[in-house]
């Protein structure tokens, strides 16, 4: 929690001062466990996870079902006390026995609270110390909930006393990472989504922005987006807008070799750096242009892997991937262990870590998944059946497809040879090769 804090909203590698003073940037054992005292009340566990609303449907329906069930053991009671035989008797106790077996499985049926782990919060008075060297059972000088003290002289610091509630803790912590004098905080934020646009951001290490971490490209144009961005009141889309309106995001990817030798990076912004989509939007693309993405928002996620347990727990990729997985890669349920083919081939990191920056590979595997893939092959047929609807005839269904994947019609040249593929394989070979295009996976 102190280094994915410190990483995502200051861009300090606070965690390096777990064991020591940090070696490069001015931060101290001291500031470290001063994080530690604002956290130290967060518990990790098992718990349940359920509204209001869930909580009050389940007890009103076992408060029914254990009504109907103590009635009819009442009723199987007193006709057992009348220690009577007769035909009658026996179908009635018969019929008493089986309306409960069938009212034992209704309330087995209840579906029980969802059991999930999850973070909880206690009261921790301490006192806290240094640890030192890392090592909690060698206790140094003591320290409080406070903010870090290299900024002192340029945000109003705070220290609690360590009897303070852990959630003013919290609460003061937020408030020092959102100050308006804080110099870091809107900074980090506005790289990263000069990061998103462009692939890289004017700081190329997004999670450190300390010594060790790489120098803005252009430190004016951060600062200037910054202040946008507190301008606007942390809005992020005014900050998207004014990005995607500009000469830089708006240029040509054409390649000037004169421009390359000097900067084959583009790391000045003389074209716009080529980014291939990410794993979960090259995922959301293949649904959305074949028309079968689930637009439902909220609710419960969904798993692209089987997960079997036998002594340990296993995680199986999915061969064939059914409707109910059509939603937005955003509901998929990350496991840590599971590595799902489509996903992980296209570098989605590991869901243990904080990922900064995403690696692009270029490898074999990606390109047999997108052609052989069950999940690829199922979009491939409903984009044709798709452009099919669309148009009666074979040029116009050719258009359809370049336009659902491309916004744009084909050029000559591209509809000749698409209609010959078309005359020889069916418009299904023709949607599963335009799937496996670069200009669809490629912001250029």
């Amino acid at each position: 929690m102190i280094r994915a804090t410190g990483e995502a909203f200051l861009g300090l590698t606070i965690g390096c001062a777990r064991c020591h003073d940090h070696k490069f940037d001015p931060i101290t054992s001291e500031d470290y466990y001063s994080f530690y005292a604002t956290f130290a009340g967060v518990r990790h566990g098992e718990g349940t996870l359920e509204t209001t609303e869930e909580a009050q449907q389940r007890t009103q329906q076992l408060a029914q079902l254990n009504t109907e069930k103590s009635a009819l053991i009442s009723k199987r009671d007193s006709l057992n006390s009348q220690q009577l035989t007769s035909k009658l008797l026996e179908a009635e106790q018969q019929r008493i026995a089986q309306a409960l077996e069938a009212l034992e499985q209704r309330i087995k049926a209840v579906p029980p609270p969802r059991r999930v782990w999850i973070g909880s919060r206690h009261e921790d008075k301490g006192p806290f110390h240094v640890f030192l060297g890392g090592d909690p059972q060698k206790k140094g000088s003591a320290v409080a909930p406070a903010s870090l003290s290299v900024f002192e002289n340029v945000t109003p610091a705070y220290q609690l006393d360590a009897q303070s509630p852990e959630a003013q803790r919290r609460q003061q912590l937020a408030e020092w990472i959102t100050h308006p004098k804080n110099p870091l905080t809107p900074r980090v934020l506005a790289n990263r989504i000069w990061q998103h646009h462009f692939g890289t951001g004017i700081v190329d290490t997004p999670n450190d922005f300390g010594f060790m971490g790489g120098a803005p490209s252009h430190p004016e144009l951060l600062d200037y987006l910054a202040l946008s961005l507190k301008k606007e009141g942390w809005r992020l889309k005014p900050l998207h807008r004014l990005i995607m309106n500009s000469k830089a995001y708006r240029q040509s990817s054409v390649w000037r070799e004169s421009q390359g030798l000097v900067d084959r990076e583009s790391r000045l912004l003389w074209r716009f750096p080529t980014r291939r989509l990410s794993a979960e939007e090259i995922r959301d693309t293949f649904l959305q242009v074949s028309n079968k993405l689930d637009r439902k928002m909220g609710g419960p996620g969904f798993r692209l892997y089987d997960y079997q347990q036998d002594n340990v727990a296993t995680y199986v990729p999915l061969d064939e991937h059914g409707e109910h997985t059509y939603r937005r890669a955003i509901y998929h349920q990350n496991a840590r262990a599971s590595i799902i083919d489509l996903m992980s081939d296209f570098d989605q990191p590991d869901c243990a870590f904080s990922s900064p920056r995403r690696t692009k590979t270029t490898t074999a595997l990606q390109a047999l998944t997108m052609l052989n893939h069950s999940f690829t092959l199922d979009m491939a047929n409903a984009l044709a059946n798709r452009a099919q609807e669309d148009a009666s005839d074979n040029p116009s269904q050719v258009h359809a497809l370049f336009s659902f994947l491309y916004q744009r019609r084909a050029k000559p040249d591209e509809l000749s040879h698409a209609l010959t593929l078309v005359q020889d394989h069916g418009l299904r070979a023709l949607s599963r090769a335009l799937l496996n295009s670069s200009e669809l996976i490629y912001l250029d």
